[in-house]
């Protein structure tokens, strides 16, 4: 009888160990796929800080038809995307630059020269951010996200060049 008591303690304690065991690999395979949906989340983050900004610049870029309206320069020594405007007769300038890790937009009459970094507009984090033409004519962007991210790039903005019939033809491409 006592043999039995030991074989009926063994067999309960083998199905215990094996539940155990199932129940530290179910555990070990979902803390496993939450650090790989962790790293999937913080990876989309990553890309999307740099499509959101160039997707914010481009459609400034675009909303601004008129050739020779989109120009570079800098703002307190900073690259800066000018982008002028002409309403009711008084010219305005658009600024958009990188300043203290913010990508910062400015609407000032263009005849201010007193326009300062620091009045902008904080829109979205980001370290650097210049621009430049290519010969063609189109607009570059190099942007530099924050430490946090790993995402840098170039974008080659828009051709805003019309043709006869007066439409813009609008090109927007990724460069590593």
């Amino acid at each position: 009888m006592i043999r039995q008591d030991n074989r009926h303690y063994i067999d309960i304690l083998f199905v215990l160990l094996v539940f155990a065991s199932f129940m530290l690999t179910a555990l070990l395979l979902i803390a496993m796929g939450t650090a790989q949906y962790r790293k999937i989340v913080g990876n989309m983050d990553e890309s999307d800080r740099l499509r959101t900004a160039s997707a914010y610049i481009t459609q400034k870029v675009r909303s601004s038809r008129q050739e020779g309206m989109i120009q570079t320069g800098t703002l307190e020594g900073i690259p800066a995307l000018k982008i002028y405007t002409d309403i009711d007769g008084v010219s305005y300038i658009t600024w958009i630059y990188a300043y203290e890790g913010q990508m910062c937009e400015q609407f000032a009459a263009a005849a201010r020269d007193d326009v300062k970094a620091a009045g902008g507009t904080r829109i979205y984090p980001l370290n650097a951010l210049e621009f430049s033409f290519l010969d063609e004519g189109l607009p570059v962007m190099n942007m530099d996200s924050p430490p946090e991210s790993a995402a840098a790039g170039r974008i080659l903005c828009v051709d805003i060049t019309a043709d006869d019939n007066s439409q813009s033809r609008l090109v927007l491409c990724a460069v590593p």
